[in-house]
């Protein structure tokens, strides 16, 4: 891989060893061959403008506009995964995007792992330490004042509401808190994939569905 970097404007060139022949086959196909490139250049390019931006005490971001492979296939840049999505198409319907605006609206927690969630779409190299601190956001929404400075509690309650447990989530504690301590594990573009997935499809439980049964439990008791 080569990056070359002029006036504000960066051009990659990726060589492969492998013989898929893309812009042949079906549109998946070409999509599974190349969305882990794709990932991979943009992490190797943000790695450029992180290293100028430190040096300029700016914060820089990429644009990923356009490409080519083999001459034939224009890759297009990417501004939404459907794949991950909670809706089919574009439209959002405001009873759904309602009940994040009134979680995001009265919690900082909520605000922080869907921020969280933000970052891990990039399906980078960290995609599994923001997906571990975006489920950590909403454990702090379990805490109680009895706990003092024990986790393990909030983290049961977590688990009990949401069906997720300890064991599933050991996997995903190794990866983020080996990257928290400034090492980096392997991770496949399948599992940041199903990291990804899983972390999502928990928050949004916690606000389409915990939360708006808790708002109706409490009214009911008031």
């Amino acid at each position: 891989m080569e990056v070359f970097f002029y006036r504000s404007a960066l051009n990659v060139r990726v060589t492969f060893e492998d013989d898929y022949d893309i812009g042949k086959g079906d549109a998946d196909s070409d999509a599974i061959w190349l969305n882990p490139i794709w990932y991979q250049v943009e992490a190797s390019v943000r790695s450029v403008l992180d290293s100028l931006g430190f040096v300029l005490a700016a914060s820089l971001e990429v644009e990923m506009t356009t490409g080519r492979a083999d001459e034939i296939a224009v890759v297009g840049s990417h501004t939404s995964l459907p794949a991950f999505a909670r809706v089919k198409g574009e439209r959002v319907e405001g009873e759904l995007l309602g009940k994040y605006l009134a979680a995001v609206g009265q919690n900082a927690n909520v605000r922080d792992a869907l921020a969280d969630m933000r970052m891990a779409l990039r399906l980078s190299i960290d995609t599994a330490f923001y997906c571990y601190r975006g489920i950590e956001c909403l454990r702090h929404e379990f805490l109680q004042p009895e706990d003092g400075d024990k986790t393990g509690p909030s983290w049961s309650r977590m688990h009990a509401a949401l069906g997720t447990s300890k064991a599933g989530m050991d996997p995903l504690t190794k990866l983020a808190t080996a990257r928290r301590h400034g090492e980096s594990l392997v991770l496949s573009h399948d599992d940041r994939i199903m990291w990804l997935r899983w972390t999502r499809d928990v928050i949004a439980k916690y606000i389409e569905d915990y939360l708006p049964n808790l708002r109706a439990v409490e009214a009911g008791q008031s």
